[in-house]
């Protein structure tokens, strides 16, 4: 598991927690090894692509906990796209 910055390729701006890898193993790690529990409202911007990003848009990304709410735009119109795709 890397963040999108350390990953290579295109990093996103977005204020949320952008890593690439294994979702299942991402949220095994979380469950399990988090040194401090880990807040539902950090879950709830948690976005995951399996491989390093090439472009900057959400092609090839997911919610790592879309059934989480949140105020946060980004996680928001991600939320929309799935929806509508």
């Amino acid at each position: 598991m890397q963040t999108d910055a350390e990953a290579g390729g295109e990093f996103a701006g977005n204020a949320c927690y952008n890593l690439i890898g294994d979702p299942a193993a991402m949220r095994c790690c979380i469950k399990t090894q988090a040194v401090i529990p880990v807040s539902e409202d950090a879950r709830s911007k948690i976005i995951v692509g399996r491989v390093p990003r090439t472009t900057c848009h959400d092609e090839g990304l997911d919610l790592l906990y879309p059934d989480i709410e949140t105020h946060h735009a980004d996680v928001n119109r991600m939320k929309q796209s799935m929806q509508a795709g």
